[in-house]
């Protein structure tokens, strides 16, 4: 929580602790969901995107001006993060999957679930 900013190359957790603690970014995306994660990061306005083939020390320079200087950064990364903490917790997520075990509607966890028909 008391970082200026979260320099990393996109990873969800990393991602989502950031977010969570209202902390602006420079994500350098190299693989697997990490180019989509710092693409929806630079859209909610909380991180700057260097691409690897642009990963130089003027360009994380420049994104660290950026990220520290510029109000918005950390102001939308605060508004995420008042999001984040309004979400329901665990213990709503185990209540709603227990109210859903014990409904007659229930599929029996002893039967086989079918696969789906397709095509």
């Amino acid at each position: 929580p008391g970082a200026d900013l979260v320099a990393f190359h996109g990873g969800s957790g990393t991602m989502l602790a950031a977010l969570a603690a209202g902390t602006p970014m420079i994500i350098v995306p190299l693989a697997a969901d990490q180019p989509d994660n710092a693409d929806r990061c630079l859209a909610a306005g909380v991180a700057r995107v260097i691409a690897p083939d642009d990963l130089d020390v003027d360009a994380v320079a420049r994104a660290v001006r950026t990220v520290t200087t510029d109000p918005a950064y950390r102001g939308r990364a605060g508004e995420v993060a008042d999001e984040v903490t309004a979400m329901p917790g665990p213990d709503v997520a185990l209540d709603r999957i227990e109210s859903m075990a014990a409904s007659p509607a229930a599929p029996n966890a002893t039967e086989p679930v079918a696969p789906a028909q397709g095509g």
